[in-house]
């Protein structure tokens, strides 16, 4: 990267730090010295600048591959929610270590607060099923 392209960064960032100093001591009152607002354009501006530089890769890349470990169980769960009518609907799946469904399940919710709740709902019907399924089991 060129000198001049470096002056060009360093000058934005110190622009934008001093426009959102300038933010936080008119909404909030928080004043910084001058020294450590100084500081903390140079480190800012340096770790951008390091960050055009390529690094230089000496080490080989081993490529490792994750398998699942058998007898393991994946619960996936996802939830809906209608704020008009403060209603939604919850399901979840249960997978095996092959990615094959064991067993999947669904339903509906009415007077709820928020798809927050709807999400622990259907969390909650999925770790039951898999304490039925013999889920933790020694």
């Amino acid at each position: 990267m060129k000198a001049k392209e470096n002056d060009k960064i360093k000058m934005a960032i110190t622009l934008w730090y001093l426009w959102s100093k300038q933010n936080a001591v008119r909404e909030e009152g928080r004043r910084r010295s001058s020294e450590l607002l100084a500081r903390s354009i140079r480190s800012y501006a340096d770790e951008v600048i390091k960050s055009f530089i390529p690094e230089k890769q000496t080490r080989l890349k081993v490529k490792r591959q994750w398998t699942r470990p058998p007898g393991v169980l994946k619960l996936n769960r996802d939830a809906s929610f209608k704020e008009e009518t403060a209603s939604g609907s919850w399901g979840f799946l249960i997978r095996d270590h092959d990615g094959d469904v064991v067993l999947a399940g669904r339903g509906e919710i009415d007077y709820m607060l928020s798809v927050f709740q709807a999400e622990k709902v259907g969390c909650l019907h999925g770790v039951q099923a898999a304490l039925n399924l013999g889920a933790w089991e020694d």
